[in-house]
């Protein structure tokens, strides 16, 4: 299965009962082939299609893997509750220094596998207890749309490839030197209010990023 580690080489020998170098040249035929990916400290694991991510519409993440038949999870790093640190996040969302949001960061899965790590910067005035409502539901867009009845419009977002910082990188079982790719995203509501502001790494490995461009006669 895609994602899915390997025995070790000499776990192989022994099932397999052939030996050592017989079990390295095979693993190392199927990487070149593609068919399998080293992660250096992780082990070797089965390689799978990555994920496209389309920038043409507004989407959770929750969506996105149902759209592709694979099963979204999310695990909870932490929630909490504090005047965001970052001025900068203060100006996206136009609140004051001391308004309260709501940082809720998470690990993104598929299939168990992580995909993604996030950062949510979320208006306490917008949704108050969001907190409460993370217990029971895993995408923060249903809570947005069902629980708050709130209508999203669009969202401006941000790409670049940067080096993951070592706590995120672990989190997402990556090498030292893999590259991630980071989306800063702006979301603002029908009354063009902003509703969140979200820092996402995504693994590269897991994720690339497309999107339809129309030609315009000029």
């Amino acid at each position: 299965e895609g994602g899915s580690r390997i025995p070790t080489e000499m776990d192989l020998t022994r099932e397999l009962q052939v030996s050592r170098d017989t079990v390295r040249k095979a693993l190392m035929r199927l990487t070149r082939e593609g068919y399998l990916y080293r992660k250096a400290g992780f082990g070797t694991f089965v390689k799978h299609e990555k994920s496209d991510y389309r920038l043409g519409t507004l989407d959770s993440f929750t969506e996105q893997m149902l759209d592709r038949g694979l099963v979204p999870s999310s695990e909870i790093v932490s929630v909490s509750c504090r005047p965001p640190e970052d001025g900068r996040v203060r100006e996206l969302l136009r609140i004051a220094e001391t308004e309260k949001v709501f940082v809720v960061e998470r690990v993104r899965k598929a299939d168990g596998i992580p995909m993604a790590f996030e950062t949510a910067h979320v208006p306490a005035s917008i949704c108050p207890d969001l907190d409460f409502h993370l217990k029971t539901h895993e995408s923060l867009y249903v809570i947005y749309e069902k629980v708050y009845h709130l209508e999203m419009d669009f969202g401006r977002i941000l790409l670049e490839a940067v080096k993951c910082p070592e706590r995120i990188r672990s989190r997402l079982q990556l090498a030292r030197n893999d590259p991630v790719l980071t989306m800063n995203c702006t979301t603002y509501l029908k009354d063009q209010r902003p509703l969140y502001h979200v820092v996402c790494h995504y693994s590269s490995e897991h994720y690339f990023f497309s999107i339809n461009i129309p030609r315009t006669i000029r």
